[in-house]
């Protein structure tokens, strides 16, 4: 489902070699959420993004804020994994991150993350975000 749209379609090119300025975005984005700082995501957001901001409450949505808090008070972090794969769809930019996040060394999961960058006044901002645990969904032995 999250990667369907780089094995689809011809018209775009896909790479592992990312663009350095791709690279540094994601490196910043992995930065930003280490350091549980909820300004720098939003700033590297466009102003209708949609970023993972779910849980499992009955509401089912929490604000970044919170999100950030919570992975705050856990002691969260991510792990970038490898190098992205990088999709260049004309008006937007698709990256694939294998990542691990947890809260020690023993209980991280790995996770791909995908993200939708676009251009917002000539700097790429994250249209959308969405992280998958590839564990729930994946072959036995991979």
């Amino acid at each position: 489902m999250g990667i369907g749209f780089l094995a689809s379609g011809k018209d775009s090119a896909t790479s592992t070699a990312a663009d350095p300025e791709v690279e540094q975005f994601v490196d910043d984005c992995f930065a930003a959420w280490d350091a549980y700082d909820a300004d720098a995501l939003r700033a590297m957001a466009t102003a209708d993004a949609v970023l993972v901001t779910r849980d499992q409450t009955a509401t089912r949505a929490t604000s970044l804020e919170a999100r950030v808090e919570d992975y705050r008070a856990d002691g969260v972090s991510f792990e970038r994994v490898g190098d992205p794969i990088v999709s260049d769809v004309g008006d937007a930019v698709d990256v694939v991150q294998l990542f691990r996040g947890g809260i020690s060394e023993t209980s991280r999961d790995k996770a791909i993350l995908v993200l939708r960058l676009v251009r917002d006044d000539g700097t790429l901002k994250v249209e959308w975000e969405r992280p998958h645990n590839y564990a729930s969904w994946r072959s036995p032995g991979l």
